[in-house]
């Protein structure tokens, strides 16, 4: 079980309810795959190991010193690729939930806007994701793989609903 919160900024910056959609799907997507239990596990990894090594050496400050200092290195938020997982699986939730796909690319263009108007230095609300224009090239990759799928799946639910 996860929550998912829209920020009242991030709201306002949307003009579609498949951008919306895009970002519920990625965000859908952390909770269902449990990326956070593996950045979890990786920190009680380190833990562990700090305890050892400090009792080991006899040297408990600088274990704790060094687990924060590694603590905070891993607290940046999920890993490039399980945001690359989050985007291209996100784009497979927006289709079997029959919005296009093209909300995710649509979002991912006001991401890179945004990016653009604040300056190169200032990605403080995507610094713990990859690279925008980077994620933009993986989306359109996935939808070109996904265009069949999208077809079909358009295809049955007008049939479903004659």
């Amino acid at each position: 079980v996860g929550y998912v919160y829209i920020t009242r900024p991030l709201l306002e910056m949307l003009d579609t309810d498949a951008e919306l959609a895009a970002v519920l799907s990625h965000e859908m997507v952390h909770i269902c795959h449990l990326h956070a239990v593996g950045n979890y596990e990786r920190q009680i990894g380190l833990t562990v190991t700090a305890m050892v090594v400090g009792a080991v050496t006899g040297k408990m400050q600088s274990a704790a010193d060094m687990l924060d200092l590694l603590g905070q290195i891993l607290d940046v938020g999920y890993s490039y690729s399980q945001e690359y997982d989050a985007d291209s699986t996100g784009m497979v939730y927006l289709m079997k939930a029959g919005y296009p796909m093209e909300g995710m690319q649509s979002l991912l263009n006001r991401l890179s806007s945004l990016e653009r108007a604040l300056g190169d230095n200032k990605r403080g609300f995507s610094r713990t994701h990859p690279p925008t224009e980077s994620r933009m090239g993986n989306a359109r990759q996935k939808r070109q793989e996904l265009a069949v799928y999208e077809t079909v799946n358009t295809y049955l639910r007008w049939r479903m609903r004659r």
